[in-house]
C-alpha cells in the first residue's frame, strides 16, 4: 500500500512538471509568434521626392550584421546638427518636413531607416529595443565624422524613437540637447500596455515570457533602460512633447510624459498639446496642410536656441 502512494505520488508530481513546461514552451512560443509579427519588416512602399529630400547625402552604417541608410542635409555654418530618430513603424521619409524645417531654421539634419525598414536592411524590425542600437550606430557614425562639423548635437524622436533619444544620454556625454515627441518610457511598457486593452489584467500573466524574449534578443540591460532614469541620470536639457487625445501612447500611461513628477531636476521642460486634430500621437508633428506643425517646431527651436 505504501509502495503505491509513493507511485501515485511520484505520478502526480510528475504530471504536475510536465503540465509546467508545457504551459512554459506554449506561453513562451505564444509570445515569440504574436512579438515577431509585431516587428515584421515595415516598409512605406516608393515615397514621392521632395525638392528638399532630393538634396540629402545618402550614407550607410553597420549595425549587426545589417547596413542601415542615413540621410544628411548639411547647412552652411551650421554648429548644430540635429538627429532626427524616427518610430515605430515609420522611416526617414516620415519626417521629411521636420527635417526641412530645421534645416530652414540653419541646423544640419541627419536621419535614417531603422532595421528592417526604408531602405535599410533587415528582414524584420527585431523588436522595440532594436532602435536603441540603431542609435548608437548612427552616433558612432557620426563621431567619426566629428559631428559633420557641427560643435552640437541635438536629437529629436518620435514615439519609439523619443524613448531612445532619451535613453541615449546614458552612454553619450557629448549630446547637447533632447527632444522627446510622443515618446515611450520602456520597452515592456510598451508592448504589456497596448495588450491590457485586449485582454485587461491577463496581459501581465504573458510579462515573464515577454520579458524572456526580449532579452534573449537585446539582453536584459536594454530591455531594463528607461528614458525616465536616462533624463534623470543626466543634466542634459531635455524637451519633452505630448498630445492629450494621444491613443497609441496614452500621455498617462507608459509614456514620457507620464513621468512627470518625478522627472523634476532643472533643464527639463514640457509641451503639452490639446490642440484639435494636433494631440494625437502622429497629427501633433504637422499642420493640416501636412506641412511640420508650425508652432511645435517653433517651441522646439526656441528650446533648442536656449539651452546650446
Amino acid at each position: 500500500m505504501m509502495l503505491h502512494n509513493k507511485s501515485r505520488t511520484r505520478r502526480i508530481i510528475r504530471n504536475i512538471i510536465i503540465a509546467f513546461l508545457v504551459f512554459i514552451t506554449v506561453n513562451f512560443l505564444g509570445t515569440k509568434i504574436v512579438y515577431d509579427s509585431i516587428f515584421a519588416r515595415y516598409d512605406t512602399g516608393p515615397q514621392a521626392e521632395t525638392p528638399f529630400s532630393k538634396t540629402a547625402q545618402l550614407c550607410s552604417f553597420e549595425v549587426g550584421n545589417n547596413q542601415l541608410v542615413g540621410r544628411y542635409y548639411g547647412a552652411p555654418d551650421s554648429d548644430t546638427l540635429i538627429v532626427i530618430v524616427p518610430g515605430h513603424h515609420a522611416d526617414a521619409s516620415n519626417y521629411v518636413e521636420q527635417a526641412e524645417y530645421f534645416h530652414e531654421s540653419g541646423q544640419s539634419v541627419f536621419c535614417f531607416d531603422a532595421t528592417g525598414s526604408g531602405s535599410s536592411e533587415g528582414n524584420s524590425s527585431v523588436g522595440f529595443s532594436q532602435i536603441l542600437f540603431d542609435l548608437e550606430g548612427a552616433l558612432s557614425y557620426i563621431k567619426e565624422r566629428d559631428n559633420f562639423g557641427c560643435e552640437n548635437l541635438v536629437l529629436f524622436g518620435h514615439s519609439r524613437g523619443g524613448y531612445a533619444a532619451c535613453c541615449a544620454l546614458e552612454n553619450n556625454e557629448d549630446i547637447s540637447a533632447v527632444v522627446s515627441v510622443a515618446g515611450i518610457n520602456s520597452a515592456m511598457e510598451a508592448v504589456i500596455l497596448p495588450a491590457t486593452d485586449y485582454v485587461g489584467p491577463f496581459a501581465y500573466a504573458g510579462y515573464p515570457f515577454l520579458w524572456a524574449y526580449q532579452s534573449m534578443l537585446f539582453g536584459a540591460d536594454a530591455v531594463s533602460a528607461e528614458a525616465s532614469d536616462s533624463i534623470m541620470g543626466s543634466d542634459t536639457p531635455v524637451l519633452i512633447v505630448h498630445g492629450t487625445q494621444d491613443d497609441v501612447v496614452p500621455m498617462e500611461e507608459g509614456s514620457v510624459a507620464a513621468y512627470r513628477q518625478e522627472l523634476n531636476r532643472e533643464n527639463i521642460e514640457y509641451y503639452i498639446s490639446d490642440t484639435q486634430n494636433q494631440s494625437g500621437h502622429t497629427d501633433i508633428l504637422f499642420d493640416a496642410d501636412g506641412t511640420a506643425n508650425q508652432k511645435l517646431m517653433e517651441a522646439v527651436m526656441d528650446f533648442i536656441n536656449r539651452h546650446i
